[in-house]
């Protein structure tokens, strides 16, 4: 599963406010707010919803297991 590090970081990498990701994911813009200040997890829809948006934008995330650390795009590392 994706965590709000990653969300944060992909976000900020592909430009995006957190409106305009909030938007292209389907949810609250105070939603995504609330994930990536650590104020609540995030349920998996919500993840599954940020993750596909963000994969538009080119982004692949990372996993060691079942657990992310980190993100790509276009071959670069991060």
């Amino acid at each position: 599963m994706v965590n709000a590090l990653q969300i944060r970081a992909a976000r900020a990498w592909v430009g995006l406010s957190q409106q305009q990701l909030a938007d292209e994911a389907g949810i609250a813009g105070r939603t995504l707010m609330r994930i990536e200040n650590s104020e609540e997890p995030g349920s998996d829809r919500t993840m599954k919803k940020l993750r596909s948006a963000l994969e538009r934008h080119g982004i692949e995330f990372l996993f060691e297991g079942l657990q992310g650390v980190g993100i790509s795009h276009r071959g670069l590392k991060k």
